[in-house]
């Protein structure tokens, strides 16, 4: 859990810190509008530092929010990163020295991050909210389309292959993720208020 330097509620997203490859983690620059999350990305990078290993980093001026990326295993490997107005093309550069194949996503204007309204419930499947994320950037992967209104549900916890933590009260996206997973239930309400799902509340410490 990382403390908050901030008078912030978006401070709970903790993977907006770093995204983890298999060699360490590379820290983020978070974006507008939660920039005030910067320095709480700069303390993590120290508290991790004994126990992760680190990667590389977002330089200035490039901004990036970790829960603006997912990356799932299936070959070719892959990254998928939001299109915002500000992005740093070295993201890019590094995750394609690692073997992964980066595509850009069109989010609908409201969407707060890619993690609110997508994810990855298995190597080969990605759960994604319609009306809120462009479903052609998942070309090659099997996708589960939610129903508009249960878009948040996308915002799964990935525990392993298809293991995830959702939340209990999107039942109609619970029955079609039950297809390709076996999702976890717990109720999250107090985040998703704020538009905040499962997966931005995480940070991986290791990836294989």
């Amino acid at each position: 859990m990382l403390g908050s330097h901030a008078n912030d509620p978006y401070e709970v997203g903790a993977g907006d810190a770093a995204v983890v490859f298999e060699d360490g983690a590379v820290m983020m620059r978070p974006d507008a509008p939660v920039a005030t999350r910067g320095g709480r990305s700069d303390a993590s990078g120290d508290s991790r530092s004994s126990t992760m290993p680190l990667a590389g980093h977002i330089a200035s001026p490039g901004l990036l929010d970790g829960n603006d990326v997912i990356l799932a295993a299936r070959p070719p490997l892959s990254a998928w990163l939001a299109r915002k107005r500000i992005w740093p093309r070295g993201f890019a550069k590094l995750a394609g020295a690692r073997g992964y194949r980066v595509v850009e996503v069109r989010l609908a204007p409201n969407v707060l991050s890619l993690r609110c309204v997508a994810g990855a419930v298995a190597r080969d499947t990605i759960v994604v909210g319609g009306d809120k994320a462009d479903i052609a950037a998942f070309a090659g992967f099997r996708t589960i389309v939610l129903e508009r209104g249960e878009e948040l549900a996308a915002g799964v916890l990935c525990l392993g292959e298809r293991q995830v933590l959702a939340d209990i009260r999107y039942r109609t996206a619970l029955a079609q993720m039950r297809r390709a997973a076996s999702p976890s239930n717990r109720s999250t309400y107090e985040f998703t208020k704020l538009g905040v799902a499962p997966s931005m509340l995480a940070l991986a410490l290791k990836r294989e």
